[in-house]
């Protein structure tokens, strides 16, 4: 098989990012995530393997680098060209609950490593919220 030109991938790049149809939403995702940490979509042996699988993740410069260094993390980044960064994600709090992370990005700039910044400091914000100690009547104080 032939490689494509790169005038082809810069034209499927462009195409994909005017077609919403194509994506899925952030909410989506995070239900998702929320059900398979649950045990609710797969059998345990299969939570089991698929939770191994996004535990080993190998792209640590976005979420997992918004999160304090030894946090456990079960992600799965995306890349779409230069037009799409996304990450998503489960993290284990100090308290032992989770918390889920999902940031997707469009680029119309097409800058992976400004996308990727945005994402870390994405996450942090959310841990320093979720994190922090909570006080009587705190939203917080419901999980």
């Amino acid at each position: 098989m032939q490689a494509s030109s790169p005038e082809a991938r810069a034209l499927a790049v462009d195409r994909f990012a005017r077609r919403p149809e194509d994506a899925g939403s952030a909410l989506a995702l995070a239900e998702l995530l929320d059900r398979l940490w649950r045990g609710e979509l797969l059998s345990p042996r299969s939570t089991e393997l698929l939770l191994g699988h996004l535990r080993n993740g190998w792209i640590d410069s976005r979420i997992v680098a918004g999160f304090p260094s030894g946090t456990p993390v079960w992600h799965k980044t995306g890349t779409y060209g230069q037009a799409a960064t996304h990450d998503a994600g489960i993290a284990r709090l100090p308290d032992g609950t989770h918390l889920i992370v999902v940031v997707l990005t469009r680029q119309p700039r097409r800058d992976t490593e400004a996308a990727e910044r945005t994402i870390a400091a994405i996450a942090r914000a959310a841990w320093d919220f979720w994190a922090a100690p909570t006080i009587p009547g705190d939203i917080r104080s419901h999980r």
